[in-house]
């Protein structure tokens, strides 16, 4: 069953989907597509769910097999609110799941999902930064990159990896990724 017919209607700029909740400020000013995960997640809940909203994760991008789930959080880490983005981690995989690939084992989901949290940047995070990667690196963890907000519970569990960092090295170093194309 296709619970989302017209997935094409949800492709929309970078600039759109990364707005702050006031919808003023835009943490990334590009018009790279993506799809808006937040208008497919009131889609799926008005058609099937009709009560409260589930939360959700701001944009959705597929790059060669591997679908990217992208948060814009449009303050500095230390203000981010932790328990939101577990549930947003949490209902944006299902989302993602009744959406895109109704098919796919949970197993066979985590293998295709990535989860990036982007925040911006303060001078606090600079310094905290550092220290972060510095305990990172001396406490042995798993993953390659420190991992914030209390994410890592469902890392390798709902998604394959998870990055958290702030608007400038998402800037440097995977919007070029993402957006191979952009001019």
């Amino acid at each position: 069953m296709d619970f989302l017919p017209n997935k094409q209607a949800y492709l929309q700029p970078l600039s759109k989907v990364s707005l702050d909740d006031s919808k003023t400020v835009s943490l990334v000013d590009t018009d790279d597509i993506l799809y808006n995960f937040d208008s497919i997640k009131k889609y799926l809940c008005k058609q099937l769910q009709r009560r409260e909203e589930a939360a959700s994760c701001d944009g959705l991008l597929e790059r060669d097999g591997t679908y990217y789930l992208l948060e814009f959080k449009n303050q500095p880490s230390k203000k981010v609110d932790a328990a939101q983005l577990a549930r947003k981690a949490f209902q944006s995989f299902h989302l993602f799941r009744l959406a895109f690939e109704q098919e796919m084992s949970v197993d066979e989901s985590r293998e295709h999902l990535v989860l990036l949290i982007i925040y911006q940047d303060s001078e606090d995070d600079v310094s905290f930064e550092k220290l972060r990667r510095k305990v990172h690196g001396l406490a042995n963890m798993p993953e390659r990159d420190p991992i914030l907000f209390d994410l890592r519970r469902v890392h390798g569990k709902l998604y394959r990896e998870i990055y958290t960092m702030p608007r400038s090295e998402f800037m440097a170093d995977w919007y070029p990724r993402l957006f191979p194309n952009h001019k």
